[in-house]
C-alpha cells in the first residue's frame, strides 16, 4: 500500500523517468506509446513532449518499426556539442578544461597503477612505437596521443572520467590544436617515459611526466589562441 501511495503522488515526469530507469537496467525497450499512454493517462502529443527532451539528450533512440530503447548515455558529444559554442565565443575556456582534466587524470593515476592489464601495456606500447614513427617523419600523431591516454585511464574502470575525457579531446580536435604542435620526437620519447612508469609503478614519476605533457599542451593552447584572428574589425587586425 505505501508504494501504491508513492506512485500515486508521483508525477506523469517522475513515472517515465522512472519507466526509463527500468528499461536502462532490464536492457528493455520502452512500451508503445498507446501503452504509455494508458498507463500515465496522458495524451499522445504530452507524451511525445516529454519523450523528445529524452531523445535530444541522446538518452533514447528511434528505432523505425522497432520502437524506442534507452542508449547507454554519451557524455563525450553532449560535453562537445554543448561547450564548443561557448569557447568559439570564449577560446580561453579551453586553458579552463585542461586543469579540469589535469586534476582529474592526475587523481586516478593510483588506480591506473593499480588495474592495467598486460594487454593494455601491450596497446600502450603499440602506440608509443606509432608515435615515434610518425615523429620522424615530421607527422603528427593526435590520434594515438589520444588513444594513449585512452587505453591508459580506461583501466581504472571509471565509465564518467572515460567519458569527459573524449569529450575534452573532441573539443581539441575541433579547433585543431595539434596544428601548433612543435617537438613531436620529445613527445613521443615522454610517452614511452610515461608507459615506463606505468609498467613499473611508479606513480611519482608518472605524475611529474604527465604534469609536464599538460604544461606542453598548455603552450599549444596559448599558441592556438595568439593565432586567432582579431574580430573586432573582421579582417584579422588589431
Amino acid at each position: 500500500m505505501l508504494s501504491n501511495f508513492y506512485q500515486n503522488e508521483m508525477t506523469f515526469e517522475d513515472k517515465l523517468s522512472a519507466l526509463i530507469v527500468r528499461c536502462m537496467n532490464s536492457n528493455e525497450k520502452l512500451p508503445t506509446e498507446k501503452e504509455m499512454m494508458e498507463e500515465f493517462s496522458v495524451s499522445r502529443t504530452q507524451l511525445r513532449d516529454a519523450l523528445a527532451t529524452y531523445e535530444a539528450c541522446g538518452l533514447l533512440v528511434s528505432q523505425q518499426g522497432s520502437g524506442r530503447y534507452v542508449r547507454q548515455a554519451d557524455m563525450s558529444t553532449q560535453i562537445c556539442n554543448m561547450w564548443s559554442l561557448y569557447i568559439k565565443a570564449k577560446p580561453a575556456l579551453l586553458v579552463d578544461l585542461l586543469e579540469i582534466r589535469t586534476l582529474l587524470d592526475i587523481a586516478a593515476i593510483p588506480s591506473v597503477l593499480e588495474k592495467i592489464t598486460p594487454q593494455q601495456l601491450h596497446e600502450l606500447s603499440c602506440h608509443v612505437a606509432e608515435m615515434r614513427y610518425k615523429a620522424k617523419q615530421g607527422k603528427t600523431f593526435a590520434s594515438n596521443d589520444r588513444a594513449f591516454h585512452q587505453v591508459m585511464f580506461s583501466s581504472a574502470g571509471n565509465f564518467l572520467l572515460s567519458q569527459l575525457q573524449s569529450g575534452f579531446w573532441d573539443l581539441y580536435e575541433q579547433f585543431s590544436i595539434e596544428t601548433y604542435h612543435e617537438g613531436l620526437e620529445e613527445v613521443a620519447e615522454q610517452h614511452a617515459q610515461m608507459l615506463e612508469a606505468v609498467a613499473e609503478k611508479d606513480a611519482a614519476k608518472l605524475e611529474q611526466l604527465m604534469r609536464d605533457q599538460y604544461e606542453d599542451a598548455k603552450q599549444q593552447i596559448m599558441t592556438f589562441l595568439l593565432n586567432i584572428p582579431n574580430e573586432k574589425h573582421g579582417d584579422g587586425t588589431a
